[in-house]
């Protein structure tokens, strides 16, 4: 019956993992569909930054490329949000890449872009990254400083989530880590409070693990071990096996700080089986060095030795897989780039193209109305060279739709009813052009055929009044 409910187990765990990277892949899959079909280049821009955050916890240099794409096409259309979005998913990207001076740099350049467009809440999560930057300066003053300001704008905006997220992962974790443990808790239970009013579970769970670790600190072990049991209750609810597995080590941790060696044991082995199934090396690594602390106190060095064997064997291999996964993110950043240059040689030849074709099409019309003009000095029938001047005008419309279609789509948004309206503009503004011109045509030529002709009528008009003056 226990190895049933352990395969049990096992099996929905992988259907989770499996489920999630799904998930995952669906929504980049169906951005990268978008992004194939949108022509807008304000929606190409958020859908390069979209793509970008995509990658930047995973891919930080393959985001890098995506949002560079975006930031480029937005400064060639003077289009702000898109710039401002631009250089706050570079900055994470270098944030991610470990590069904290660069991740400032370009904090600092969104946040005027933020200010002038007055979006408070992009505002408040510029101030509060901006804040983790000085977190690793270890500048806490200039840290406390920015998650206050970031708190106070995202109170205003009604941003509950985000503000939680400023407070417990935040406030509550700087006050911690610089031994204020009265305060971290204060704002890591203000935190909880907005959580469980939103039902953000992965918050909770968050929430609760933190405020275990707070009462950790303070030797009040049963509140600790109270709020670890809910985080890890939540954990379970949503699926969160990284939370689960972390959870599952500080609860050995906390056994292990009071001396009971096999509860910590037993929690350490949750927290091994947890991260195994779920392929988290990291968590792997840290569980088999938590029971070689373990094996050490209970003096059983043989399974000591081979558990922190095993870990610094899985610490090395994870710093060689960070070096083959950075060679791969360049090879992939590499490869996008190479796509990039053929994709914009391809469209350079699609624009000689179209330019010849324009030319062709230009050269066409104005032939059309040298004919007209042509055709109007001599005796051809007017009912011909007009319906020439009406195909010629409706020719030129058309022509004129054609070149101004990339601007009037940027203009209205790609929306119909505002296209419509434009080709109806432009449709009203030469029709009185092709009035005037059949105007001219007809009162300068046609009148001219007219007027050769009239003298031979005349002459019979005249005929015809002057024969009875001979009869007399």
């Amino acid at each position: 019956m226990l190895l049933r409910c352990c395969y049990i187990f096992f099996l929905l765990l992988h259907s989770i993992i499996y489920g999630l990277q799904a998930q995952n892949q669906e929504q980049l899959d169906s951005l990268f569909f978008a992004l194939d079909g949108v022509q807008a280049d304000t929606q190409k821009v958020a859908l390069l930054n979209q793509i970008a955050l995509s990658y930047q916890g995973s891919m930080p240099t393959v985001a890098h490329q995506y949002a560079q794409q975006a930031l480029t096409i937005a400064e060639k259309q003077q289009y702000r949000q898109g710039i401002a979005d631009a250089y706050l998913c570079l900055a994470g990207c270098y944030y991610f890449q470990g590069n904290i001076l660069k991740d400032s740099e370009y904090l600092l350049k969104a946040l005027p872009l933020y200010q002038q467009l007055a979006d408070s809440a992009k505002i408040a999560k510029v101030l509060g990254y901006l804040g983790t930057v000085y977190e690793k300066q270890g500048d806490i003053e200039k840290q406390l400083e920015y998650l206050h300001k970031a708190l106070k704008i995202a109170k205003t905006v009604g941003d509950e989530q985000f503000v939680a997220t400023v407070m417990s992962n935040g406030l509550g974790e700087a006050y911690m880590k610089n031994g204020n443990l009265t305060k971290a808790l204060l704002y890591h239970q203000e935190a909880l409070n907005i959580r469980e009013k939103i039902q953000d579970h992965w918050g909770l769970a968050n929430s609760f693990w933190r405020i275990g670790l707070v009462y950790m600190a303070e030797k009040k072990y049963d509140d600790s071990q109270y709020y670890f049991s809910k985080s890890l209750d939540l954990s379970k609810k949503v699926a969160d096996l990284n939370g689960l597995a972390t959870t599952y080590l500080t609860f050995g941790d906390l056994f292990l700080e009071q001396k009971q060696y096999k509860k910590a044991q037993m929690y350490y082995d949750s927290s091994l089986q947890v991260a195994e199934e779920g392929q988290l090396p990291p968590a792997i690594q840290e569980a088999y060095n938590r029971l070689a602390k373990v094996y050490m106190s209970l003096e059983n060095y043989q399974l000591a030795y081979e558990c922190l064997s095993t870990s610094t064997n899985i610490k090395d291999s994870l710093e060689n897989s960070a070096s083959k996964k950075k060679i791969a993110e360049l090879q992939a950043a590499f490869e996008m780039q190479e796509q990039q240059r053929k994709q914009d040689k391809e469209q350079a030849e699609r624009e000689r193209k179209n330019a010849l074709q324009y030319s062709g099409i230009l050269f066409f019309t104005l032939l059309l109305f040298v004919l007209v003009f042509i055709f109007g000095r001599f005796n051809v029938a007017s009912s011909f060279v007009e319906k020439l001047l009406f195909f010629s005008f409706l020719l030129f419309f058309e022509f004129v739709l054609l070149l101004t279609d990339p601007y009037i789509t940027k203009f209205t948004q790609n929306e119909p009813l505002f296209i419509l309206f434009a080709n109806a503009l432009l449709a009203l503004l030469i029709v009185p052009l092709h009035q005037y011109l059949e105007g001219r045509l007809k009162n300068k030529w046609f009148g001219r055929n007219s007027y050769t002709n009239a003298p031979n009528n005349n002459d019979a008009r005249t005929s015809s009044l002057e024969m009875p003056q001979e009869t007399m």
